[in-house]
């Protein structure tokens, strides 16, 4: 198995190069799943996220800052957890499926799961994480030999030591 961890600054483009990373590998394998949390704007005012699910190629209404999304509170958004479980539910699919990549961008509540896809069967696993938690998301998820790519430092490329 092959952890690759794209990090960064808030806002440096971790899901734009995740997307574009799973676009560009697609054709690499017979099976391919996660999901990529797309930013949503309306005239220039940062409304939310959605969830693009990279298998189906479906997008998921996820967090909002207006009433409809009031279930639960994560930062200024309010998101239904519903949403979040059919996430988790799908790439559970994935994982007993033995899918060949498990792609997960960083959506806060989804890293529960991260246990789940370490102990796949997939080939490749790709996670964007920020900078910020990134040592801690390795401590806790005991996340080993994963290479790091720093959005923030072009071209230098970390090895996890756990």
């Amino acid at each position: 198995m092959k952890i690759y961890i794209i990090t960064g600054a808030k806002n440096s483009g971790k899901s734009t190069a995740l997307l574009n990373i799973a676009n560009e590998i697609q054709s690499q394998f017979s099976s391919i799943a996660g999901y990529v949390a797309r930013s949503i704007f309306v005239n220039n005012k940062h409304i939310g996220y959605d969830l693009f699910d990279i298998q189906s190629k479906n997008t998921i209404p996820l967090m909002r800052n207006d009433d409809a999304f009031s279930e639960a509170k994560c930062g200024c958004f309010g998101y239904k957890p519903i949403e979040f479980d059919k996430a988790i539910e799908n790439i559970q699919k994935s994982i007993y499926s033995n899918t060949e990549c498990i792609i997960l961008d960083e959506i806060g509540i989804l890293y529960r799961i991260i246990p789940a896809i370490l102990n796949s069967n997939a080939k490749v696993i790709i996670f964007t994480i920020r900078k910020d938690i990134l040592g801690q998301i390795i401590e806790k998820y005991n996340i080993q030999d994963a290479k790091i790519f720093d959005l923030d430092s072009p071209g230098i490329i970390y090895e996890s030591i756990n």
